[in-house]
């Protein structure tokens, strides 16, 4: 086993430099062991993405501030995504295992800041912390995979990772509301410490790490790492973000905050991307990934996918608890669902592209019930059976995780093998993005709509006071006067159908940036990797 190791060893970024990571995996049992601990890490990293997913609203009722309730989700995905990609470089200068266990610790010192927060601010500050850590386990276990496994594998465990960020997700809203029924919302914070503290065990134990060519001098060491690329990339990140978040809720999009915020996104991607081309071997993303249609293609594809599935995700517990009138465990254990149909996509379209060998015919028909299934999403009402709420969140999940692990195959089948590695973590980063974008534009569609619905719908001798009411906390509309309750209710309807109608649109593009991908046959991309 050591042997395969060293003899397919393609470590990530290993040609930005002289310094060369091995994993060392001596056994079968050692490799499981290995994998188990890297696969906590995405499955907590994922979870805590979406364990707010249906507790948001009461929670920032509860801090007094239903404002801020799209920060409290956003902060974490902004954050993380933000700093996925510069793990790949820190892992390469100090180490996986370093880097590993200080992304454990971070996430779980996030996690106890915000589950002992006493104001919005804190929580959000929590949040940022979490979202450094997590964005580091999900791209180190992307890294160390690569480093572990021959090429001609790798589809197989990455398939294996896409089912644990899917089971992390897809629980997390319903893991979310039960513990918060059961002891309150600040255990599903409190509670992943314990997971955290288990994982970094795991690691330390299992991660065995020889790292050649390592320059001891810390100052040399931090010479290596593009700190101007990083500042930028964090930068266009971070404004293009705020501004996303700001616009159309706090202040108007052409308000000059936000005009500055966008341009000074810009400005920074610009940089960027001439900082990455000035010095390549420092580069944190190689930009001769997205030489060619094909990789622009599978990131644009992550991207939209990951945009529509956490903007439902986030949104289908408000349609649940508001307009249905269920519990939050009760929502979170429909939205588990979503798993079922995330668990029969990664592993159904991985079983059909090793035993076709090919993949856009796939594609073309995920991307179909990818609409069929957000198409049904938007015409959800108060009448909507619970048998069709569940096929319809079990389609989506099948239709999103097909779309994932066809578009890693995709850009697998297109890169070079020198670069897959990295290709995979750029792929998962554009995921990340994706969400992010996905939640903070759908937050803001809602959140703008849901004003002036309200304003449209509610009628009454005590209409302003009702309307400052059910905006500082949705928990109010289930004491509301019977009139004024229907009322608020169509109001949260009409504003979640526009969110669900975005969500249809991006179905759409999906499928059109599909029609244009290359098919590579995979079972002659496999014999040329194993000629290698």
């Amino acid at each position: 086993m050591q042997k395969y190791v060293d003899d397919e060893e393609t470590a990530l970024l290993q040609g930005s430099g002289p310094t060369k990571t091995i994993i060392h995996v001596n056994s079968r049992s050692e490799k499981v062991y290995l994998l188990c601990s890297l696969y906590i890490g995405v499955l907590l990293a994922a979870l805590d993405g979406t364990v707010v997913a249906s507790l948001l609203y009461h929670i920032a009722s509860e801090l007094g501030s239903l404002s801020a309730a799209p920060w409290i989700a956003s902060t974490y995905m902004m954050v993380s995504s933000a700093f996925q990609p510069l793990f790949g470089k820190l892992s390469t200068t100090f180490g996986r295992k370093q880097c590993l266990l200080t992304c454990h610790f971070l996430f779980a010192l996030g996690s106890l800041l915000s589950g002992l927060s006493n104001c919005v601010n804190l929580l959000i500050l929590g949040r940022c912390v979490q979202g450094i850590g997590g964005g580091g386990l999900i791209a180190l276990s992307s890294i160390i995979v690569s480093d572990i496994t021959p090429l001609r594998e790798r589809g197989v465990y990455q398939g294996i990772g896409n089912i644990s960020f899917g089971i992390g997700a897809s629980l997390g809203g319903s893991m979310g509301g039960i513990i918060s029924n059961k002891f309150g919302w600040r255990y599903a914070f409190l509670g992943q410490i314990v997971v955290s503290f288990a994982a970094i065990c795991l690691v330390y134990l299992n991660v065995n790490e020889t790292m050649l060519g390592k320059d001891q001098n810390v100052w040399t060491q931090l010479g290596n790492i593009d700190f101007l690329g990083s500042f930028f990339l964090l930068g266009a990140f971070i404004c293009f973000f705020l501004g996303l978040n700001l616009g159309g809720s706090y202040m108007p999009w052409k308000s000059p905050q936000v005009v500055i915020l966008f341009l000074s996104s810009l400005f920074f991607s610009i940089s960027f991307f001439r900082a990455e081309q000035r010095r390549p071997e420092r580069a944190i993303i190689p930009l001769k990934i997205f030489y060619g249609a094909t990789g622009c293609l599978c990131c644009v594809l992550c991207l939209l996918s990951s945009m529509a599935a956490f903007s439902y995700i986030f949104h289908l517990p408000i349609f649940m608890e508001i307009v249905l009138g269920r519990s939050a465990s009760y929502s979170g254990i429909v939205i588990a669902l979503n798993f079922v149909g995330v668990l029969l996509g990664s592993l159904g379209s991985g079983l059909i592209m090793k035993t076709t060998c090919r993949y856009k015919r796939l594609l073309f028909l995920c991307g179909l019930l990818y609409i069929v299934s957000c198409g049904n999403l938007w015409f959800f009402d108060s009448t909507t059976s619970t048998t069709m709420q569940m096929l319809t969140i079990c389609c989506l999940g099948l239709g999103y995780s097909s779309i994932i692990t066809i578009s890693l195959v995709a850009l697998m089948a297109h890169v070079p093998p020198d670069v897959q590695a990295i290709s995979s973590s750029v792929l998962y980063a554009s995921r990340g993005f994706g969400s992010t974008v996905g939640v903070a534009v759908s937050s803001s569609i809602f959140a703008h709509l849901l004003r002036t619905n309200l304003q449209q719908f509610i009628d009454g001798p005590e209409r302003k006071r009702v309307i400052e009411l059910v905006l500082s906390s949705s928990d109010a509309v289930k004491s509301l006067p019977a009139p004024y309750k229907a009322q608020t209710i169509q109001s949260y309807l009409s504003s979640l159908k526009v969110v669900f109608a975005f969500v249809m649109i991006l179905s759409i593009l999906i499928w059109l940036a599909s029609l244009p991908l290359k098919e590579h046959n995979l079972s002659r991309a496999t014999d040329e990797e194993a000629e290698m």
